[in-house]
């Protein structure tokens, strides 16, 4: 068997259905993680370890874990990444843990300061920025911004952490709110198509990717994106592969790009070496992520060569249940309820039935969302009322 470990510092619903997608590729399948962390509730573990809570106690903890011949340790969360990456100083724990080949690279971990500066050494297209320097901003920095740009804290996802400004006040508004400016990016806004990409790489090389265009978001544009339309992109997966051999990517990696449709250019936003919600939801696509995965067991444990991987030719639309029915709730989107009820698009598939207990905590989870919404419904209701009658 292929022996995975994947750990995780927070709680997110983002990596809940990543032990399905590693067990039905034939891994065997360690979690480390709080008994009451999304990823515990699931159906597909073999063995739940529980996690340290002190961040130091938590490394230690993962470092002696790593002794125990894991075929590959993912590490599940951006804090998580960080934090092992601030820490670990040996070149050998550092090829054996992190999602990196090349440590010469390391600073793209978990940080959207380090990511930019090493798109501009590696020739890779991004959008112009600068990093803030608070001793030099005013007098040099703001004079060299074109705008709309984005405030961007080092480490922040989801869509938090970043604020689009229009003008040099709006800059020093944002900067007055904003209490970590360490490494703080300040990058021009692409105005353009969101792009979204799932991708496996394995030792630098891609192995498969999901491309596709953000139907919508949680929130804004800046934040989590609950449908998509899947399609084949050349262009983008070539940037993937080139980007993978300069930096040594090895594992799931969430990237961004923007597409700015009159220069006919992508732009790389941002790369998140993690796992994301998308990613076992290639079955849907016809790119499924498990064949990749049995490519590089194969490769691993047979020395079978990884063939080229065969995209998909037609558009596909996914949505991701848990999330996009809580953002239903969030914005009262009767219609996009209407998805969920009456089956359009045949929505119902992706309803992650096929896990008893991951299914069951996403009905608990919505179900205080609709509860929440309409006690804030009614007690918005009360508060105009009460005002209506003064």
């Amino acid at each position: 068997m292929f022996k995975v470990l994947l750990a995780v510092s927070e709680s997110w619903d983002a990596i809940s259905e990543i032990p399905f997608l590693l067990k039905t590729s034939g891994c065997t399948v360690h979690v480390v993680c709080q008994p009451t962390d999304w990823v515990a509730s699931n159906s597909f573990v073999d063995e739940l370890i529980v996690s340290k809570k002190e961040k130091e106690e938590l490394v230690q903890q993962i470092i002696a874990l790593s002794n125990n011949n894991y075929d590959w340790i993912i590490l599940g969360d951006d804090p998580l990444i960080k934090l092992m990456n601030e820490s670990i100083q040996s070149d050998s724990l550092f090829d054996k843990i992190m999602p990196l080949k090349n440590n010469t690279y390391r600073k793209i971990l978990g940080s959207k300061a380090g990511l930019s500066t090493i798109c501009n050494e590696l020739n890779i297209l991004t959008p112009e920025f600068i990093i803030y320097d608070e001793a030099n901003f005013i007098q040099q920095q703001i004079n060299t911004i074109n705008f709309p740009v984005l405030l961007k804290q080092d480490l922040s996802w989801g869509g938090m952490g970043i604020t689009i400004c229009n003008t040099k006040n709006d800059i020093l508004v944002a900067l007055e709110k904003i209490e970590i400016k360490n490494n703080l990016v300040i990058q021009q806004y692409i105005k353009g198509e969101d792009v979204g990409v799932e991708a496996l790489f394995w030792k630098g090389e891609l192995i498969c990717c999901n491309i596709s265009k953000v139907l919508s978001y949680i929130n804004n544009k800046f934040s989590i994106s609950t449908r998509r339309v899947f399609y084949y992109n050349e262009v983008i997966k070539n940037e993937l592969q080139k980007i993978g051999k300069a930096v040594g990517l090895h594992g799931f990696a969430s990237v961004g790009f923007f597409y700015e449709e009159h220069t006919n250019k992508h732009y790389l936003l941002e790369i998140d070496i993690r796992p994301n919600s998308w990613m076992p939801y290639g079955k849907f696509t016809g790119n499924d992520f498990a064949e990749g995965i049995k490519k590089i067991i194969a490769f691993e444990k047979k020395g079978i060569a990884i063939q080229e991987h065969l995209y998909y030719t037609q558009p596909v639309e996914v949505a991701l249940f848990y999330k996009d029915l809580k953002r239903c709730l969030y914005k009262w989107d009767v219609a996009g309820i209407s998805y969920w009820i009456l089956n359009i698009k045949s929505y119902k598939k992706f309803i992650p039935t096929y896990d008893p207990i991951l299914h069951a905590r996403i009905k608990r989870e919505l179900k205080k969302q609709f509860i929440t919404k309409r006690l804030r419904k009614i007690e918005s209701t009360l508060k105009y009322l009460i005002g209506y009658n003064r």
